[in-house]
């Protein structure tokens, strides 16, 4: 993994990267385990 300032053009801010234990409803995909949210019911 190649780190550098958040000055440099291009960068990605850490804020915008998804942490690994970031709930799955963050990501708009629904959790099995949890149901599907009422937008994903058909």
């Amino acid at each position: 993994m190649l780190w550098v300032s958040a000055a440099e053009p291009g960068a990605v801010p850490v804020t915008a990267m998804r942490h690994p234990a970031a709930p799955v409803a963050a990501g708009g995909i629904p959790d099995p385990g949890e149901g599907a949210p009422a937008t994903w019911a058909s």
